[in-house]
């Protein structure tokens, strides 16, 4: 089972449960928003998230290399430009 699988897994049992995590909540956006600004209020927000880990895993597994995850900017000093593949 990949690293995605299993977070979906969990996502799918909070979400069942009432648990909605950070990134989840509203329009997400800000977890892939081209201002540092926004997503640097993307990477505090995910601090509380109770898939920290599995959020990590999936990040590495999949060699991401844009927008937060897991608390974690991976954005290496260049701006995606909206509408651009990630």
């Amino acid at each position: 089972m990949t690293a995605r699988e299993r977070l979906t897994d969990v996502l799918n049992a909070l979400f069942d449960g009432g648990t909605r995590v950070p990134c989840l909540r509203g329009s997400g956006d800000a977890w892939t928003d081209d201002d540092p600004e926004v997503r640097a209020e993307a990477v505090t927000a995910c601090k509380p998230c109770p898939v920290l880990d599995l959020c990590h895993a999936v990040a590495v597994e999949e060699d991401h290399k844009f927008g937060v995850w897991a608390g974690i900017d991976r954005t290496k000093g260049t701006s995606r430009k909206k509408g651009a593949a990630k």
